[in-house]
């Protein structure tokens, strides 16, 4: 019995996968005679299928729990990494982004982010209260995460703890979810 680990954006299952034997094959003429011959070259195939195969089973393999998210009211949080520097990072070339018409940055959760998305909070793994910055930004932005796609618009998501870039996003503008993301920072 083989074991997989299949992910999809972060949802982990175990699959378990036996190999079924091949179905048995039996002939019938139209005349009830099993075996060769002419009777059996018309013969119609049926499939026995093989006593006690194993079968394909799912294994789900749980979400991580994670207490309850607290309730964070808006500019009742100080993050480490300031709406400042993820600004400055996000200017930064490397960052993605060619030219900036226009820049902003909220303060949120990562579980904010998911929920707002229509995802589960706990999709990423990480603690759904975690503070990110998602930084949006206007102009010609190429996602350094998504094979150089380039965008009018993309927005970084930053750890608003250590600085460090979780994703991107891009597309031809801001989607309305973005907009609607509250901002824990001001």
């Amino acid at each position: 019995m083989k074991r997989l680990l299949a992910s999809f954006g972060g949802l982990a299952a175990a699959i378990a996968i036996a190999a079924l034997p091949a179905p048995q094959m039996s002939t019938q003429s139209p005349s009830g005679s099993q075996g060769g011959g002419v009777a059996a070259a018309t013969a119609t195939p049926t499939l026995i299928p093989a006593v006690g195969a194993p079968r394909a089973t799912m294994i789900p393999t749980p979400l991580p729990a994670f207490p309850p998210a607290p309730v964070i009211q808006p500019g009742s949080v100080t993050p480490a990494f300031t709406r400042e520097q993820a600004l400055a990072y996000a200017r930064d070339p490397g960052s993605g982004a060619k030219s900036i018409s226009q820049i902003d940055a909220k303060l949120t959760t990562i579980g904010q982010f998911f929920r707002a998305q229509g995802q589960p909070e706990t999709v990423s793994g990480l603690d759904p209260s975690t503070l990110i910055w998602i930084v949006s930004i206007s102009g010609d932005f190429q996602m350094p995460i998504g094979h150089g796609l380039r965008e009018p618009w993309g927005a970084l998501v930053v750890d608003a703890t250590t600085g460090k870039a979780l994703g991107s996003l891009g597309d031809s503008k801001a989607p309305a979810w973005v907009t609607a993301l509250p901002d824990l920072g001001r």
